[in-house]
């Protein structure tokens, strides 16, 4: 009976030294809203705080379209709106929200013009083109932009190929077509009765396990899958940029590229997207000298953070800063002169 005691006791212990570490990893590190399903946009946060501190420190909260900031009104009559599009470096979740770019952006511009403006985060973690251009209906009814940006960075070709995201392009005939592709994740939903237990699993460690889990079981089942046959068709990475870039322009007339890149010279791919812009007479804000200058004058990298690894991952505040410049830079040149 004592040794029975002695265990419940240290088994309480556990129990309680696991749940105050997760509140603490909660307000500390990472807390998340959760998710919702949305019909149009797929997979989205729910609104509510977002905290990460695993890669630099972001604290922000999350609208009703799963996009940090405050929730989008209608656009008033003053109002001058530039609509961000972008992937993880754009949603900026490493970064507070008077440190992004996006945000430093609306205040550079409207001290230098006197006008209202307004930019809007829609940056999503893993997006790419074929997001945007799948929703571009809905950005420009929900939003009504003045102006778009649309962000990409040196891994733009492979996310919109990529079968596995929401949104991928993919050739039928001679055209190409954007297919949504939602799925759900989440162990609940694909063993409905288990949703017993959602009230208990909200805590950061635990959320993170039950999201593994589908895709541990996703690498399981395919790493029997016979190899890619001979005779599969490469793709023409030429032919799907061109059309990407064709297809960008019709969808948002009034619009520019933001190229995020740290090369030293420019690659093959980027050569290729650079000329079917120039194709198509779409504006092309390039980072490299910017971000080459800064690191030569300061030594100090414009991306990765004092709490991971400088150098690497996301774009830091620095990062954020000088993207602002060359954004209010192109504007005042070009857009809004």
């Amino acid at each position: 009976m004592r040794v029975l005691k002695y265990i419940l006791r240290l088994m309480a212990a556990a129990a309680v030294a696991l749940l105050v570490w997760e509140v603490v990893l909660e307000n500390c590190v990472l807390r998340e809203p959760g998710g919702n399903n949305s019909p149009i946009l797929g997979r989205i946060f729910k609104p509510g705080i977002y905290l990460q501190g695993t890669e630099g420190y972001c604290k922000t909260r999350m609208n009703s379209l799963g996009m940090r900031g405050a929730e989008i009104l209608p656009k008033t009559a003053a109002e001058y709106r530039i609509l961000m599009l972008g992937d993880s470096q754009t949603a900026a979740l490493q970064v507070s929200d008077d440190k992004t770019f996006v945000h430093l952006l609306q205040t550079k511009l409207a001290r230098n013009t006197g006008r209202e403006i307004r930019t809007i985060n829609a940056g999503r973690n893993g997006a790419s083109p074929a997001y945007y251009i799948h929703l571009s209906n809905f950005y420009h009814s929900f939003m009504d932009p003045d102006y778009v940006i649309i962000e990409i960075n040196e891994d733009f070709i492979t996310p919109i190929i990529d079968k596995t995201r929401e949104f991928y392009v993919k050739k039928e005939g001679a055209e190409y077509v954007t297919v949504a592709n939602f799925r759900d994740y989440y162990l609940w939903r694909m063993f409905p009765p288990l949703k017993v237990i959602k009230p208990f699993v909200a805590f950061s460690t635990f959320k993170i396990a039950l999201d593994e889990i589908p895709v541990r079981w996703e690498q399981h089942r395919n790493h029997g899958a016979p190899a890619r046959q001979e005779g599969t068709p490469a793709v023409d990475y030429a032919d799907v940029i061109d059309w990407t870039l064709k297809t960008l322009k019709s969808d948002y007339p009034e619009m520019a590229i933001l190229y995020l890149t740290l090369n030293k010279t420019e690659s093959d791919m980027e050569a290729l997207w650079r000329g079917s812009a120039n194709k198509y007479g779409i504006d092309l804000v390039n980072t490299r000298d910017a971000f080459s200058g800064y690191y030569q004058s300061h030594l100090q990298p414009v991306n990765g953070f004092y709490n991971t690894m400088p150098g690497t991952g996301h774009i830091n505040e620095i990062g954020h800063a000088i993207l602002a410049d060359c954004l209010a830079d192109y504007f005042m040149r070009k857009v809004l002169r």
